[in-house]
């Protein structure tokens, strides 16, 4: 199968090459964290995915101020990269809040779908831009062509915003969950363990993301799709008790090397798969994750 060969090359290519960047990227939203987690008027915030919003925001907010659109010229380095910080974080809160919305209603490429309002927000904040700062170019001469330059914006914008949030999104699923994911984690081979990995169909492979319960069957995913086998939950959480599994919600136990975010109602996974977390188990599944970031053996919650 050569796009799963591919996949790999690139998974064992962010462990060598891409190494530095990977760590230096982490340092930096690590330092953002601890930056936005000391400041009151967040509290409450979800700080991972704000300082995550925060950081893609600076790393396009520089690199638009030093290679902007011509007409972006009479603006200085300073006000350039406030404006470009600003569009940047408008047009990805928007992004991230479609996509996590569409993924929570199971619509296929949620991602692509919701570079279609990203976009419009990035196109609205680009005339507004025009109007209030008089150093930009092809100023228009009244409201109505402020207005009928949001469509023109959009046209242009549109395949832009696409290209990088498609980079974004393949960086999360592949770069991400290879660093994230525990891939030099020693997965212990009990016999039950063994006989589940048997009944999982091979083209999925056996790196367990999370397990959701469908009736009398278990739907167990994997970076690599997912499958629907007979089974309960609670028989699941046993055979796959050294994977580090932690319960989240009734229905739904997940890998928690593969959390990438814990918000207030759901678990963001590394592949991108939203669950939704029970309210009581909250406090319990944050503090089974960061055991689990911290500690080689970290407990089992199930």
């Amino acid at each position: 199968m050569p796009c799963c060969r591919v996949m790999l090359f690139i998974r064992e290519e962010s462990s060598g090459w891409m190494s530095p960047i990977v760590r230096t990227v982490k340092r930096l939203h690590e330092w953002f964290k601890r930056i936005l987690s000391a400041r009151p008027a967040l509290k409450g915030f979800d700080i991972d995915g704000v300082s995550h919003l925060a950081l893609v925001s600076v790393i396009f907010a520089l690199f638009f101020a030093f290679v902007g659109p011509e007409n972006a010229s009479g603006l200085g380095f300073v006000m350039a990269f406030a404006v470009w910080f600003t569009m940047s974080m408008l047009t990805f809160a928007a992004l991230f809040v479609c996509d996590r919305y569409l993924k929570q209603k199971n619509i296929a490429f949620a991602w692509a779908w919701a570079v279609l309002p990203g976009t419009l927000v990035a196109a609205i904040f680009s005339v507004i831009t025009e109007i209030l700062l008089p150093e930009l170019e092809d100023q228009k001469p009244n409201v109505v062509g402020y207005l009928m330059e949001v469509p023109h914006d959009y046209i242009i914008i549109l395949p832009q915003v696409f290209v990088v949030y498609a980079v974004y999104h393949w960086a999360t699923r592949t770069i991400a969950p290879a660093r994230n994911a525990g891939d030099d984690h020693e997965i212990p081979m009990s016999k039950e363990f063994a006989d589940f990995i048997k009944k999982l169909p091979p083209k999925i492979g056996a790196d367990i993301i999370a397990v959701s319960s469908e009736a009398h069957y278990v739907r167990v995913y994997t970076p690599l799709g997912n499958a629907l086998i007979l089974g309960s939950l609670n028989e699941t959480e046993k055979a796959l008790s050294g994977l580090n599994m932690i319960r989240i919600h009734r229905s739904h136990t997940v890998n928690g090397r593969h959390i990438r975010n814990i918000a207030a109602t759901d678990v963001d996974l590394t592949t991108g798969l939203v669950l939704p977390l029970s309210r009581r188990r909250a406090a319990d599944v944050k503090e089974a994750w960061r055991s689990c970031r911290t500690s080689a053996n970290p407990p089992d919650l199930s």
